[in-house]
This record gives C-alpha cells, structure tokens and sequence, in this order.
C-alpha cells in the first residue's frame, strides 16, 4: 500500500476502527491486518494519536469460536446447521446458508438464506447451539450483505409505537423516574421539549 495513500491522521483513524474490530472480534487476521498498516503508515501511537479509543470488548458475547467459525463458513460459502431456539420458546435445527455475522441491536446476529423458508432470516448467536459448519457449498450466489439487509429491513411488517413520557425538570435532571414522580401522560405521536412546561 502506497503511504500516500492516505494522510497520517487519516491512518490514525483507520488504526482506531481496525483496533475497534480487533477488540471486538479477537480476529486474528484482523490482527494481522492492523500489524501491516501499522508498519505501512509510519503512524506511531503517541504521535498520531486519533484522540479516540474504541473499546468493543464488550461485544464478545457468548463464544468467541462459535463467531469465528460462521465467519470462516461465510467466507468458504459453507452451510451451517445448529440448534435454535426463537423468541417464543421454540427450539428446532437449522439449516443455513450463512452470509454475514453483524452486530446490532446490542447483539450479534446471523444473516443467513434459509433454503426452508427460501429467504433471508437473521439469528442470534447466544440463542444457538450445536453449530456445525458442514461440508455442503451453498446452493445459490447472494448479494452483499448490506444490499440484503436494505431489502429485508423494508419489509418488517411489525406495529411500532412510539412512546413519549412527560416529566417534570427535576425528573428529566435525574435521568430516572421514581414511583409518584409526575408523569403526566404517554402520546403515540409528538415530542415534548423544555419549553412544554414539564
């Protein structure tokens, strides 16, 4: 990689989210990643400091080698079978072609194609068990992640109200509501700020 590729506080920062991952993941080629552009960009630590630390060791729910091993099935085009149990209890086994592991709603999750349902389901990993990575390729190529994500996330059919809380300034001041404090009532609509009076 040519070091005029990006500016030394450019790397700083592309240093930071690759550490962000790294703590995240325990990726090792992540890691192998950030030790080859640490050496390409000349960025000491101290110097080009981003000013920013992303810390997501948090986001290392569960197994670490159950997110490893459907990261290296997505990157063989390896279908997976494990155990899952849904929401409401259900436990059954499926079968998967798995397309991205991403991380949101505070959680990890699966987007895999399920050849049952012949569409895109996602699965949380804590909710897994049993996971075998098999030797079957997949059936079908699949469209980058995020274009499958844009698709599947228009088509929640679920109801969501919004819900707005009235409180007085000394609740909104505490960040916490105690029982018999004033809230005043709950709107599916609309917004309140500082000037509504409490």
């Amino acid at each position: 990689m040519d070091k005029e590729f990006a500016t030394p506080g450019e790397y700083s920062l592309i240093l930071t989210a690759l550490r962000g991952l790294v703590s995240a993941t325990g990726s090792r080629q992540a890691e192998h990643a950030l030790e080859k552009l640490i050496c390409v960009s000349d960025a000491a630590p101290a110097k080009e400091a981003s000013g920013i630390i992303l810390d997501f060791s948090v986001l290392r729910e569960g197994d670490q080698d159950v997110l490893q091993r459907l990261q290296a099935a997505v990157a063989q085009k390896r279908t997976v079978s494990f155990i899952y149990t849904n929401n409401s209890g259900e436990t059954r086994v499926h079968r998967v072609e798995p397309v991205a592991v991403l991380y949101r709603w505070y959680a990890w999750y699966l987007l895999a194609y399920s050849r049952v349902k012949e569409d895109y389901r996602t699965y949380k990993l804590v909710r897994m068990s049993s996971l075998e990575v098999t030797d079957e390729s997949f059936t079908r190529e699949h469209k980058p992640a995020d274009a499958i994500l844009q698709e599947t996330d228009g088509t929640d059919t679920r109801q969501y109200t919004e819900i707005f809380f009235r409180c007085s300034k000394a609740v909104r001041a505490r960040g916490r509501i105690s029982r018999g404090s004033c809230c005043r009532g709950v709107r599916e609509r609309g917004c309140f700020n500082e000037s509504d009076g409490g």
